[in-house]
């Protein structure tokens, strides 16, 4: 069984008594108006650009194997038809304005996850 997890927060200290790990899933299904997390809105993984630190270097559309990235005018443009998910585009920016909200985690990886933050083996 996976999940769409989109943080794991360490250490966390809001919303509530104590210090605990907190897992936020995507897919959540409420619309609260007060929403802290709107990341956490639609349950399958996504792919933004942040166009205001974007230096505009071309890196991820000379390597979006797919094609999916263009400039449309001085902006990044993504075709979410051509575009995989793959990625790569944020492995790549060197001004780490892509982003991947959202992984598929089972059991096993999340719980590995939590286990390095308290060091168990």
């Amino acid at each position: 069984m996976t999940g769409c997890i989109f943080d794991i927060k360490k250490y966390a200290i809001h919303d509530g008594p104590s210090i605990r790990t907190t897992l936020f899933f995507k897919g959540c299904p409420l619309r609260c108006p007060w929403c802290h997390n709107p990341e956490g809105i639609f349950s399958d993984i996504q792919r933004i650009h942040h166009a205001k630190i974007c230096v505009g270097c071309g890196q991820c559309i000379d390597q979006c194997s797919a094609g999916a990235l263009s400039f449309k005018g001085d902006e990044i443009a993504r075709d979410k038809v051509l575009c995989t998910g793959c990625g790569h585009c944020a492995d790549i920016c060197p001004a780490l304005s892509h982003e991947t909200l959202g992984k598929a985690m089972d059991v096993d990886q999340i719980l590995t996850e939590i286990e390095k933050i308290f060091h168990i083996h």
